[in-house]
């Protein structure tokens, strides 16, 4: 689908080029040592055992050490029984909340915007909105602190349940009041923050109706985000919310990892649902945009709003270890699915990121921050 230049909105920037180290000297710190070649290990005896195909990669000072893949990415069943890579890709799930929040906090400050203002006048003028709206703003979304519930992905089930109101109370915590439907809705705000945007969308809204508007902001979306935050950061130019870079006879499938007999499945095109969930990228692909993300200094990403108001990530202790994630996970009705997290952890600016292609694992998805970070723990000495 062709979209109006002035939809586009792109952004000219530098690139941070996560490159690998030429070398992987321990680094002393405190008079402790990381020994990356123990932390790596440390990941695969953890986690390859429980799991069908695991990847990680684990960089340091944006720079990035050490990554590999281990397990199958597609099993037998599923023919040719191919070995996981580093270089194969998948959904990377709910982690692709960070990536929405970079860009959103990105066009708002382009445009002038606070993060504490309200999100109603940034919202399609043909929904009749419920007054509830009125009292939300983009803080309390990219904090799921809004009220408001469940996934809402597709352009419809937004427009309605925004419409008819009944929200939940706000300022819970987040881990009561976690919604993607908080982040889909980024997938129409970030296009219609711009100024310049927003009236050529309303214009195709009340003109074309809703599918135009929803295939025109949607793309709107995934080009304000490659363009301003993955590009930039040195992902693929063709990285997008679906199978990009291989035929799907070759694609990373999902499974269950307690009943290995059932045929895996290949995410769908998330194009018209993405926002909350669904862009497509390997922990090599992540690493680099969370080295742009916690070291670039390009104008347009306030780092630090985004870290001490914890906007699409977390901020946690582990003992007294300070750091910052998100995780991703997915099940469909058959219990196949993903897992997925990044870590970063500022006493010694060491991040890492990993994912998994089944869910059912020999490990629950709530354990799997301690045993990244016990595994870092245990190569630090």
């Amino acid at each position: 689908m062709r979209i109006p230049n002035q939809i586009l909105l792109f952004t000219s920037l530098f690139i941070l080029v996560l490159s690998p180290s030429c070398k992987k000297d321990p680094i002393v710190l405190n008079n402790k040592s990381i020994h990356f070649d123990v932390l790596a290990q440390n990941l695969e005896d953890a986690f390859g055992p429980g799991c069908v195909g695991f990847q990680y990669s684990i960089s340091q000072n944006g720079t990035l050490k050490t990554e590999n893949a281990i397990g199958k990415a597609i099993l037998a069943i599923d023919g040719p029984e191919t070995n996981y890579t580093v270089n194969h890709r998948k959904s990377v799930h709910s982690m692709t909340k960070t990536i929405t929040a970079a860009a959103m906090v990105h066009a708002l400050e382009a445009n002038g915007i606070s993060v504490d203002a309200f999100i109603a006048p940034y919202l399609p003028e043909r929904w009749e909105l419920s007054p509830e709206v009125d009292d939300i703003t983009f803080r309390e979304l990219l904090t799921h602190k809004s009220g408001l519930r469940g996934t809402r992905d597709s352009y419809e089930s937004m427009k309605t349940y925004m419409e008819a109101g009944g929200f939940s109370t706000k300022d819970v915590s987040t881990s009561v009041g976690y919604a993607n439907v908080n982040f889909t809705l980024m997938r129409i705000l970030i296009p219609m923050t711009s100024p310049i945007v927003n009236p050529a969308l309303n214009d195709v809204l009340n003109t074309q109706g809703g599918e135009s508007f929803d295939n025109m902001v949607s793309q709107g979306y995934i080009a304000y985000v490659r363009n301003t935050v993955l590009i930039p950061a040195g992902v693929d130019e063709e990285v997008g919310p679906y199978l990009w870079d291989t035929d799907e006879a070759e694609a990373t499938r999902n499974y269950n990892f307690s009943n290995q007999s059932l045929n895996g499945y290949i995410h769908t095109d998330q194009t018209l649902l993405t926002g909350a969930g669904g862009w497509y990228m390997n922990t090599h692909d992540y690493s680099a945009f969370l080295a742009y993300l916690f070291h670039s200094q390009l104008p347009g990403i306030d780092q630090d709003e985004m870290i001490s108001g914890e906007l699409g990530m977390y901020v946690g202790k582990y003992g007294s270890l300070d750091y910052y994630t998100h995780n991703g996970a997915i099940n469909n009705a058959l219990d196949q699915g993903g897992r997925a997290e990044w870590i970063q952890i500022p006493s010694s600016d060491v991040t890492m990121v990993v994912q998994i292609n089944s869910a059912e694992n020999a490990f629950s998805t709530s354990e799997i921050t301690g045993m990244m970070l016990d595994a870092y723990l245990d190569s630090y000495y």
